[in-house]
Parts: C-alpha cells; sequence; structure tokens
C-alpha cells in the first residue's frame, strides 16, 4: 500500500506519469501502468507489468497475495505484478537523487531485472539483477538492503570517480544510509 512515484501512465491515449507522492490526474476512463518511468525500468524475468483501473478507483499494485514470492501474484493480476517488481520501483533512486541532483545517471533511466531465474545472489552490472528466493536464501528484489547495496555500485560506477577501493564499503555504505540502520 505504497505509492509509485514517477511511474508512467497510459490515462486515455495520453502519458502523464506519477508525481513524487504516486499522485495523478485521470478523469473518465481507465489507467494502466506498466512501472516504468522516467528514473526505473522494471524488467520481470516471470512477465510484464501491466496494470489498469477506472479513473474513479485507485490503481491498487498490491491487491491480492500477501507475503508471496517470486512468481506469485493474485488471480486476474499481470504475471509481472510481483511482490519483487513492486519493491524494486518503489525502493531505489528517490533518495539519492534528492541528495545528489546534479548527478546525469540518477536522472536518467536504470533497469532493474527482478525475479532472476537463481537464487542467493544479486549484481550489478549496467543494470540491478535481483534473484529469485530458493535454496534458503529470499528474494534479493524483495529486500530493500540487497537493492540498495546493488544499487550502491552503480551509484559508485556513476558518481564522477569511476569504482571505488573497495566498491563492497562504498555499496555497503549507500544501503546503510539509504535503510538507516
Amino acid at each position: 500500500d505504497f505509492p509509485m512515484p514517477y511511474s508512467n501512465l497510459t490515462v486515455n491515449g495520453a502519458a502523464p506519469s506519477t508525481n513524487d507522492a504516486g499522485i495523478f490526474e485521470c478523469t473518465g476512463g481507465d489507467a494502466t501502468t506498466q512501472l516504468i518511468g522516467p528514473y526505473v525500468r522494471i524488467s520481470d524475468s516471470c512477465g510484464a507489468v501491466s496494470e489498469s483501473t477506472t479513473c474513479d478507483e485507485d490503481l491498487d499494485l498490491g491487491a491480492g497475495v500477501a507475503g508471496a514470492t517470486n512468481c506469485t501474484v493474485a488471480a486476474g493480476e499481470s504475471a509481472g505484478n510481483t511482490h519483487a517488481s513492486r519493491s524494486a520501483f518503489y525502493t531505489i533512486k528517490e533518495k539519492a537523487r534528492h541528495w545528489l541532483p546534479s548527478n546525469a545517471w540518477l536522472q536518467g533511466q536504470v533497469q532493474v531485472n527482478v525475479n532472476v531465474n537463481s537464487t542467493c545472489n544479486a549484481t550489478w552490472g549496467g543494470q540491478l539483477n535481483m534473484y529469485r528466493a530458493g535454496s534458503g536464501c529470499r528474494n534479493t528484489a524483495e529486500t530493500a538492503g540487497v537493492l540498495n547495496h546493488e544499487f550502491g555500485h552503480g551509484l559508485d560506477q556513476n558518481d564522477g570517480g569511476g569504482y571505488d577501493n573497495t566498491s563492497e564499503a562504498y555499496a555497503d555504505v549507500v544501503a546503510i544510509l539509504s535503510d538507516r540502520k
């Protein structure tokens, strides 16, 4: 039940985005999102995200299966409307853009691949790759600390100085500051 800031929509043929509070204007007709925005693009290995509502209703992506992981979605939902997709879209970039408004990389779009068909890891390689739950490990896209750590590698690579030594420490600090733990 969290708003999705800066999510592109299709509303009656127009293409607005939600604002930083996840609010959008919609008068009559339908609104659809695919969890793609100017700052984050979700690619879910389980399938595409495409959720719609009529303009007089909330666009509630989290309805349905509570506590489910990997490719589990509520009946009638699109295959990519997973907990991993929603968590990844919501978690990254917003805070960093506030603190580093002149960083060009933060003003662009980063792709986050969720439910990657492997377990117990996550990687950065120009995109975030977040793995499924299994083998005793949680789904890494459903864990804010792991998402923010991998995002930290991207920020390290794109902060104007290249990778620091050690990039692991840099990514850990980004996760700690972002998660406030």
